[in-house]
């Protein structure tokens, strides 16, 4: 009696195909994961920028907004800010463009973010504009620059929000 030795060639082909398969199924499997976790941590930061901006609503309706045309008032309402930016950020900017800290956009009504690998997100704001802040003596002085984060991990720095007559104004003072 003979041996039937039609189907061994196709062997290896199933074995290759099943591998092919299972690669592709992998590949696609880990760009969704990507994507979904680069849009995780966009909403990460953007949950962080809404916690600021109601704290400094906050702080606006408790009244102790430091008047920046009185000179006795020296020390306005601060509030220090601490809060972990994922590794995928690749900037945060209050109040100003990214790439120039000096180039206030929109009188630093704004924050923008991006995400690597993402487009940059905007949120206006209306009620008050972001600035750099120095210290002079025991005041935060306000510059004409915005605030710029770069990269993830640990962030620290400390907000007063002041009024200048013609609006009001978070400086920040990295620390």
């Amino acid at each position: 009696m003979m041996e039937d030795n039609r189907g061994e060639a196709f062997i290896p082909i199933r074995i290759l195909i099943s591998v092919t398969m299972i690669a592709a199924i992998s590949a696609v499997s880990f760009i969704a994961y990507e994507n979904a976790m680069k849009i995780a941590d966009e909403k990460h930061v953007e949950n962080i920028c809404q916690k600021i901006l109601s704290k400094l609503e906050e702080m606006k309706k408790e009244g102790k907004v430091r008047d920046l045309n009185n000179p006795r008032e020296v020390i306005g309402d601060r509030r220090e800010f601490s809060f972990y930016l994922p590794s995928s950020v690749e900037y945060v900017a209050f109040g100003c463009s990214p790439d120039d800290a000096d180039n206030i956009i929109n009188d630093g009504h704004c924050i923008i973010y991006k995400i690597h690998g993402r487009s940059k997100n905007v949120i206006w704001i209306e009620d008050f504009g972001f600035r750099k802040g120095v210290i002079e003596g025991d005041a935060f002085k306000i510059t004409d620059s915005g605030y710029i984060i770069y990269g993830g991990g640990k962030e620290k720095f400390l907000m007063e929000l002041v009024f200048n007559g013609d609006g009001y104004y978070a400086i920040i003072l990295e620390e």
